[in-house]
């Protein structure tokens, strides 16, 4: 059963970091690390997740069907 605030932990588990040193997530990795904690969010849901609560984070590439990846943008927040 999910719990309110394991979207963070999720959100943090999908997490990558590039060999360049910047983050990265991409929703998919993000809605497979929701999966894991018992949430069932569309792509949609989980990019307004993003774009509300992870205001460090911007659009790196817009997928298809709402899969995009995000960066972090602003490394001392």
């Amino acid at each position: 059963m999910a719990r309110r605030g394991d979207e963070a932990w999720a959100f943090q588990l999908a997490r990558k970091r590039k060999p360049t040193g910047r983050w990265t997530v991409a929703v998919v990795d993000f809605l497979r690390e929701l999966q894991k904690v018992g949430f069932d969010w569309s792509p949609r849901q989980a990019n307004d997740y993003i774009n509300y609560y992870q205001d460090a984070w911007r659009v790196l590439d817009e997928g298809e069907y709402g899969l995009n990846t995000y960066y972090k943008y602003n490394m001392n927040h």
